[in-house]
């Protein structure tokens, strides 16, 4: 099964990636395909594994998002830290990543993982997968 992460560089995306990496719940190795921004920010610690593959893509440009062949993707709220508005930028990445995984044809299984709104106590669930 090949697993693609997107985006992979946030430290929640390398803790998913190591977590598929290492697993041993399957007969089968399971593959992951990290997608990056910047392919300089990629672990050495997993461009060692024969099971990892690394590629170039931006969640804020559809053009770039290239799933084929991936079974599954986990797509995670990227964090945003130079003032932009997350909501504006949550909904760009969502909707990219889903023409992205309509355009593979290939990926059967989505898992979206979004802590956005957690500081509420109310009314902010299920944002990103409404858009997606």
């Amino acid at each position: 099964m090949l697993i693609a992460v997107v985006p992979a560089s946030p430290k929640t995306g390398q803790a998913a990636i190591r977590a598929l990496l290492n697993s041993t719940q399957t007969t089968k190795p399971i593959s992951v395909k990290g997608v990056y921004r910047d392919l300089a920010r990629v672990s050495e610690e997993f461009l060692s594994n024969p099971h990892f593959q690394a590629v170039k893509g931006d969640v804020s440009d559809a053009t770039s998002l290239d799933l084929t062949g991936v079974d599954a993707v986990l797509a995670i709220t990227p964090p945003r830290y130079d003032g932009s508005d997350i909501l504006a930028c949550a909904r760009t990445a969502s909707e990219n990543t889903r023409l992205a995984i309509q355009k593979s044809g290939s990926v059967k299984r989505l898992v979206l993982l979004s802590s956005m709104g957690a500081e509420h106590e109310s009314g902010t669930v299920g944002f990103f997968s409404v858009h997606l």
